[in-house]
């Protein structure tokens, strides 16, 4: 990653969308390293999957992709083809669940404790003119899976069908600090987040835009 210009949007142009705002919650499930069901783990008494709900209460249409799950009614869930086939195939089953027309994308994993409305509000008033805007952590560590992309530039990408979510990416992509974006991936990560839950108030921070 290369530095460009940072910049804080005001509190109008974050809390703002010029276009509507539509989710796709990846909800597989499936960890080798942490082996249980990620998404109905619990952190500071909710579901990782609630979490991410709560993140994206504020899009007009939610797709969950993974097994069935017990969600809000207005929530749509349903399974990529074939079953556990990846994110990229879950990203590419959710978006043809969404609407059709100009729209932005936020695509979140539901493995993400610290997700908030805010952070999500924030990638998605910075993106601007850019084909999708990354979360990144304090550090510049990069959480693909919580990033909020334009409709076009997600089919686009998709259509050439890579492997792994950060091929998705095109060169002009961007990243954005939004606080800690650390994912649950093995059972010290778990019990790390359940530890911080209660001590530390939910923050998303937005600092400044680079270039992937």
């Amino acid at each position: 990653m290369t530095s460009t210009e940072h910049h804080v949007p005001d509190a109008k142009a974050v809390t703002g969308h010029r276009r509507p705002l539509r989710a796709i919650v990846l909800a597989g499930g499936a960890s080798r390293r942490l082996g249980v069901d990620k998404p109905e783990q619990r952190v500071g008494g909710r579901r990782l999957l609630d979490i991410a709900l709560a993140a994206v209460a504020n899009a007009d249409t939610v797709v969950v992709v993974g097994p069935p799950r017990q969600v809000p009614d207005q929530v749509t869930v349903l399974c990529e083809d074939p079953p556990g086939s990846g994110p990229v195939a879950a990203i590419a089953a959710g978006l043809a669940a969404l609407p059709d027309g100009p729209a932005d994308i936020a695509v979140l994993a539901a493995d993400l404790p610290r997700i908030t409305p805010a952070a999500v509000a924030a990638l998605a008033a910075a993106r601007g003119e850019a084909p999708v805007v990354i979360a990144v952590d304090d550090t510049g560590h990069a959480q693909y899976l919580a990033a909020v992309w334009d409709s076009a530039a997600l089919t686009a990408a998709l259509a050439a069908a890579p492997s792994r979510a950060r091929d998705l990416l095109p060169t002009a992509a961007l990243t954005w600090a939004v606080g800690d974006v650390t994912d649950v991936d093995t059972p010290d990560q778990l019990a790390a987040a359940r530890a911080r839950a209660d001590s530390t108030p939910d923050e998303a921070s937005p600092e400044g835009v680079r270039k992937v």
